[in-house]
């Protein structure tokens, strides 16, 4: 007898948003929920890498609807990190273009160009 059956291991297509402040904090918003594994906040370091930003400048708010969560996959498992990193990560790449685009405007160059 064979058993087949099957296992989501990772969806993709969420939102992400980030907010950085003046003072060079980034504050990720962030729809998941805690399992008490940290991966509420330890998704996040990829667009803390990608910013080039220390984790300990950043600020991660979740748990509560008034703060406009993008939209986010559940809390479980393989869905949260596959999911969640990859929208973090794509997010820091979004806000690190506009970084550079105003950065060219401001001082001239081309964005993505380092001189």
């Amino acid at each position: 007898m064979v058993l087949v059956s099957h296992f989501v291991g990772g969806t993709i297509g969420f939102d992400g948003l980030l907010i950085i402040k003046p003072d060079g904090r980034v504050r990720f918003q962030s729809g998941l929920g805690n399992l008490g594994t940290e991966s509420v906040s330890d998704v996040h370091l990829a667009g803390a890498e990608i910013l080039g930003v220390p984790g300990e400048k950043c600020d991660i708010v979740w748990g509560n609807t008034v703060h406009n969560f993008p939209f986010t996959c559940v809390s479980g498992g393989s869905q949260t990190t596959h999911a969640m990193t990859r929208a973090a990560y794509a997010t820091a790449m979004d806000a690190r273009k506009k970084l550079q685009e105003i950065a060219a405007k401001r001082f001239g160059g081309q964005p993505g160009t380092t001189s």
